[in-house]
């Protein structure tokens, strides 16, 4: 999805506040921060992968098969991801 940047600012801090995300500060720099998914945001995250296949307009027009190739690309780039972040602390 694509949003200004105030309205992601606003959603980032809402996941904060549900404990689904915790943002940590880079040692190198200050003026950027790390978003990690916490154990709750996990669990949330594995119990709408699901109905992700469930909802045709969630990914478009996708068949099912696609669907569950780009939720596995998603989290094989998070994946990714966390693996770089792991490696700066």
């Amino acid at each position: 999805m694509l949003h200004e940047v105030t309205t992601g600012s606003d959603i980032i801090k809402r996941l904060i506040g549900l404990a689904y995300l915790k943002e940590t500060p880079d040692k190198t720099d200050r003026g950027q921060k790390f978003l990690q998914l916490t154990a709750k945001g996990k669990k949330v995250l594995a119990s709408l992968q699901t109905d992700f296949q469930n909802l045709p307009d969630v990914l478009g027009e996708l068949e099912p098969g696609n669907r569950v190739k780009l939720v596995g690309w998603m989290m094989d780039l998070d994946q990714y991801h966390e693996k770089i972040v792991k490696g700066r602390k």
